[in-house]
């Protein structure tokens, strides 16, 4: 496989066999071929990461998200860690208040780096 800054779609898709996704041989196997520091294993592993595909977030054929998600970085996150506890004055999300993070153009991954999953934060910050 290519793996680089441009990206050809027998490097995902083998020509032979058409464009069915069943396909793949496992669509995380053929993105974790040119990612593979996603993969892990972690010590505190991103549930999301580990039960789902990679498309579950990403959109590999393009979009008009930062880092090719599905949709606005805080959209996508909340969709999950949306807590029933959530107080729209403060913005708390379980015991911490993220109103002076989230209320300007802030993006859940602008502190919690580690998405795919961390070695030292459970929280998957640095």
């Amino acid at each position: 496989m290519l793996c680089g800054s441009t990206a050809t779609c027998a490097d995902c898709h083998d020509h032979h066999r058409g464009q069915d996704l069943s396909t793949f041989d496992g669509v995380n196997q053929v993105c974790l071929s040119c990612h593979p520091q996603m993969a892990g294993p972690f010590v505190f592993e991103h549930e999301g990461v580990v039960t789902e595909e990679c498309t579950a977030c990403h959109q590999p054929h393009g979009s008009m998200h930062d880092k090719l998600l599905t949709q606005d970085g805080n959209t996508l996150c909340m969709q999950c860690h949306y807590d029933e506890g959530f107080q729209q004055s403060n913005l708390a999300i379980g015991d911490t208040p993220h109103g002076g993070m989230l209320s300007g153009e802030a993006r859940c991954y602008d502190c919690h780096i580690a998405i795919h999953g961390s070695n030292v934060s459970s929280t998957f910050r640095n």
